[in-house]
This record gives structure tokens, C-alpha cells and sequence, in this order.
């Protein structure tokens, strides 16, 4: 029962929940580290992402970044340079 948040006790309910409030400390101390090392562009999208919600982001999902270049699949034309 313990992995359903059920303890015996009330000593050890608030040990738990001591656990349970330093991980999520830990992981907001670790999250504002990452955020002020990161390019002004990914601080405002991650300021975006965290408008959304009202819980805490251990991490924000990933935007995928589209290289320009050509298409995948898209055989390219042979150039016969002999001559």
C-alpha cells in the first residue's frame, strides 16, 4: 500500500511527506539552474510553457526544431560531371 501513498503512522505520514516536498524542492532548485543558462529564446518559451499550467515543469517539452535542408525521401537529381 505504500507505493499508493498509504503509511502507517502519523510519524511516518509526515516523514513521507518530507520526502515527497524535498523531491519536488530539489527538482524546482535543479529547473531554475537549467533556466539561467539557457538562450533568451528558450527562457521565453519555457516562460510560455509554464503560463499554461499551474503545476511545477521538471522539465519542459522538447520543440522540435525543423533544419532546413533537403527533404528527407527526396532523391536529388545526378549531375554528370565528365564533360
Amino acid at each position: 500500500m505504500q507505493s499508493r501513498g498509504w503509511v502507517r503512522g502519523p510519524d511516518n505520514a509526515i516523514k513521507a511527506l518530507e520526502l515527497s516536498e524535498h523531491g519536488l524542492a530539489q527538482a524546482a532548485a535543479e529547473r531554475a539552474y537549467q533556466d539561467k543558462r539557457m538562450s533568451e529564446r528558450a527562457q521565453a518559451e519555457a516562460a510560455a510553457v509554464d503560463e499554461t499550467t499551474i503545476s511545477h515543469l521538471g522539465s519542459i517539452p522538447e520543440t522540435p526544431i525543423h533544419k532546413q535542408g533537403w527533404p528527407k525521401g527526396k532523391p536529388r537529381k545526378q549531375v554528370n560531371r565528365d564533360g
